[in-house]
C-alpha cells in the first residue's frame, strides 16, 4: 500500500517519505477502510537461492530494491483495500486535503480564540491599563484601544514573514536540550508543562507549518477581523506578565510626537512578535482534532 491518510494533519502520506514515528504521531489510516496501518520500511533483497515450495527445486532469487509501503495490521480490513491505493491520483489527494482544510476553517470560525489561548480574564486588559496609567476617561481610552486593535490587525494580516519567524522559533526550540528555559512557566501546572515538553519532542515542524500557515491565512478573513481586539488583548496580557516594561510603552509622558510614535510602534511590534510565538506553539492538529 503506497498511501495512507493522516487523521491528525488531514493529508495523504506517501510511504516513501514516511518514517516509523509517523504511525504514532500522525494517526495513519487506510484511505479506504479507515483501519490503522503500519509502515514497512524500504529494503534491499540480496541475491540468494531458495527451495520452491511446489516444485521443490532450488531456484535463484535475484537481488532487488523493495520500496517502503503501508500495510494493515493482521486481522484488520482485507486485501481489497490494498488495491484501492491504485485509485489514488493527484486529484484525489487534492480533494482530500481541500476537504480537511475546509473543516479546519469551520473550526477556526467557531473557536479560534479558544484555540490560541484567549480567555475572559484578558478581556479589557488593554483598555483598563491604558486608562489607569494615563488617568483618562472611558471615551478616550476606548478610542485609543480601537485604533491600537486596528493597527495591530493591519500589521499581522499583511505580515508575510509571520510563518518564517514561527519556523525559526520552532527549530530553535526543537534543537534546545532545555526548551523550558526559554519560557516563564511559573503559572503553568506540572501536567501542562509535561504535556508541552512531550508536544515539543513529537511535533513535526513541516506538518506544523502546514497547519500554522492555514491559521495565518485565517487572519485575512472577516471572522479574524471581528476578533482583532481580542487578539490584541491576548498578546498584550502576555506581554505585561513576562515583560513588565510594556506598561511604559502605553504611558503618555509628554514627550515629542516622534518619541511617542516610536513607543507606540514598539508596542505593536512586541504584540506581533508575541503572536508569532503563540502561533508557533499552538497545537493546531490537536486543537482541531478535539
Amino acid at each position: 500500500m503506497k498511501y495512507a491518510k493522516s487523521l491528525l494533519y488531514g493529508i495523504i502520506v506517501d510511504a516513501v517519505t514516511s518514517d516509523y514515528q509517523d504511525y504514532a504521531n500522525w494517526q495513519l489510516r487506510c484511505p479506504k477502510c479507515g483501519e490503522p496501518v503500519h509502515l514497512i520500511g524500504a529494503s534491499e533483497r540480496v541475491e540468494h537461492v531458495r527451495l520452491a515450495p511446489k516444485s521443490k527445486q532450488i531456484v535463484l532469487v535475484s537481488s532487488a530494491k523493495i520500496s517502503a509501503s503501508f500495510a494493515h495490521f493482521k486481522g484488520l480490513a482485507d486485501e481489497a483495500c490494498e488495491n484501492f491505493n491504485s485509485q489514488i491520483s493527484k486529484n484525489y489527494i487534492e480533494k482530500f486535503e481541500r476537504i480537511n482544510r475546509e473543516q479546519r476553517l469551520k473550526v477556526y470560525n467557531q473557536r479560534f480564540l479558544e484555540i490560541v489561548g484567549y480567555n475572559k480574564s484578558m478581556k479589557g486588559c488593554f483598555f483598563d491599563n491604558f486608562k489607569k496609567v494615563n488617568k483618562i476617561n472611558n471615551k478616550v481610552a476606548k478610542s485609543i484601544e480601537q485604533d491600537a486593535a486596528k493597527d495591530f490587525y493591519s500589521t499581522v494580516s499583511q505580515l508575510t514573514k509571520l510563518a518564517g519567524g514561527a519556523r525559526i522559533l520552532l527549530e530553535g526550540i526543537k534543537s534546545d536540550k532545555y526548551p523550558l528555559n526559554r519560557f516563564d512557566t511559573s503559572r503553568a501546572k506540572d501536567e501542562e508543562v509535561k504535556q508541552f515538553v512531550r508536544w515539543v519532542q513529537e511535533v513535526d515542524i513541516d506538518r506544523q507549518m502546514i497547519l500554522l500557515e492555514e491559521a495565518i491565512a485565517f487572519l485575512k478573513t472577516r471572522a479574524a477581523r471581528a476578533i482583532a481586539l481580542q487578539l490584541l488583548e491576548l498578546c498584550f496580557s502576555r506581554l505585561i506578565f513576562h515583560r513588565p516594561g510594556t506598561i511604559d510603552l502605553i504611558k503618555i509622558s509628554g514627550n515629542s510626537i516622534a518619541e511617542e510614535d516610536s513607543k507606540y510602534r514598539e508596542l505593536i511590534e512586541r504584540c506581533v512578535t508575541e503572536l508569532v510565538q503563540i502561533f508557533a506553539l499552538t497545537d493546531w492538529a490537536g486543537a482541531v482534532g478535539n
